[in-house]
């Protein structure tokens, strides 16, 4: 067998010897190239979710403002810590019966559905 056909058998190229680095920096670049463009999807990608989910929060956000400015917001949190005040009002009732030996007294329908 000629040199030149042996190394057509190696690279399959005449007169190119490559050696295993070489080798191995051919295969790298293209698992780089490969990897490169994985990359570059999934970067699309996350952009596009980031986007969507800013959109979402800003539309939310938005609708929280206008609750604020027309004071609705206010009204509920009333109402929210008026059914707090309420709940607290019945326990703070029934320790005081238990510290006073007294039998609590049978839960309202009120304090059922809390």
């Amino acid at each position: 067998m000629s040199e030149n056909a042996a190394n057509e058998n190696l690279n399959g190229k005449p007169n190119e010897v490559k050696t295993g680095v070489e080798k191995a920096a051919d295969l790298a670049g293209k698992t780089w190239e490969e990897t490169k463009d994985k990359v570059e999807d999934v970067v699309e990608k996350l952009g596009d979710n980031a986007e969507k989910v800013w959109d979402k929060v800003e539309d939310k956000a938005e609708a929280l403002w206008e609750k604020a400015q027309s004071g609705e917001l206010t009204e509920e949190a009333k109402a929210k810590l008026g059914d707090l005040a309420e709940g607290a009002k019945g326990l703070w009732n029934k320790l005081v019966d238990k510290i006073d030996g007294d039998e609590a007294p049978k839960a309202t329908d009120q304090e059922k559905q809390a």
